[in-house]
């Protein structure tokens, strides 16, 4: 897992530092603007994420933009699930905990990467504030089992500084390895 997080890291400051230098336009943003989006959506990514792991379904709603999409892996990087609308993505998460037997989960370790895109980028169509945040998920299961995964989150931020757009991307293996291990208990 270490060699893994490593390299996960490693590309994904890549990625941060490509996205910012064909993306930053000098002429538009300060370093000022920078600074001031930086600290700001720093703080309002790892709150999002933290009350997400809390299951706040309240608190979080509130953080999501009436639009947004989310998007997480099923079984692999070309394959992918997104939850389209507030009220799908509040229902999928309201009912994902007891679905897999999570007693409890936590995020820590956050790394974030904030920058502004005057370009509409592939992925979501959208210019604006995006957030790189890499972090460990530790899971615990209502089996017993406890699970430590690396996760990588990419959020747009709308105007309103609501999150319209989520991409996750996590190895679930050992989610199902937990959930196998504690059915056969």
């Amino acid at each position: 897992m270490k060699n893994s997080y490593q390299l996960t890291k490693v590309a994904l400051i890549f990625l941060c530092f490509l996205c910012i230098s064909t993306c930053f336009n000098s002429d538009r943003h300060t370093v000022e603007d920078i600074r001031g989006m930086t600290e700001v959506y720093k703080v309002l990514e790892e709150k999002t994420l933290t009350v997400q792991a809390d299951f706040d379904m309240e608190a979080w709603s509130e953080m999501l933009a009436d639009d947004v999409s989310y998007s997480f892996p099923d079984s692999g990087a070309n394959e992918q699930t997104t939850l389209y609308g507030k009220p799908a993505v509040m229902d999928y998460w309201q009912n994902w905990r007891k679905k897999h037997s999570i007693k409890s989960m936590s995020f820590s370790g956050f790394t974030h990467a904030p920058f502004i895109s005057d370009q509409n980028l592939n992925v979501s169509g959208l210019s604006g504030v995006y957030v790189f945040s890499i972090f460990t998920s530790k899971m615990i299961f209502t089996n017993g089992e406890t699970v430590e995964i690396f996760m990588n989150y990419c959020c747009h931020f709308n105007k309103d500084k609501r999150i319209d757009r989520c991409y996750t991307y996590y190895d679930r293996t050992p989610i199902i390895q937990a959930l196998t291990r504690g059915s056969t208990h």
